[in-house]
């Protein structure tokens, strides 16, 4: 049998209480790497947890229309909480909507720099 270990990252801002869930329903272990926090366990259950679902703490700085298309080109739902809204849905798409709105950040500081630059 395949002893292999694979790993998934944790996206940031999801709680302890997620964590720990995921860690008892698809059997995977909490490993603090060079890297950053991962899940760490057999390809099938890796596959099966990137689907349960989390929460996500929104980045500053976006405008509404980038959160709005990262919610419906991801699927997902926004939440109002005390400590601010948050985006919630599967793993895997909140992963993918998180590379979506932080690239939209980083084209709009490149944008803003560069509007800097033409002005010197």
């Amino acid at each position: 049998m395949d002893e292999t270990k694979y790993e998934m990252r944790i996206l940031p801002g999801i709680t302890e209480e997620e964590i720990a869930e995921i860690v008892d329903k698809y059997g995977l272990e909490f490993k603090e790497k060079e890297h950053g926090p991962v899940f760490e366990g057999e390809l099938e259950k890796i596959k099966k947890a990137v689907h349960h679902p989390v929460s996500m703490m929104i980045p500053a700085g976006l405008t509404e229309t980038e959160l709005k298309e990262a919610i419906i080109q991801y699927d997902l739902k926004l939440e109002k909480t005390d400590y601010g809204p948050i985006l919630h849905g599967e793993i895997v798409n909140l992963e993918n909507a998180r590379k979506y709105l932080v690239n939209a950040l980083n084209k709009r500081i490149k944008e803003f720099a560069g509007e800097d630059k033409s002005e010197d």
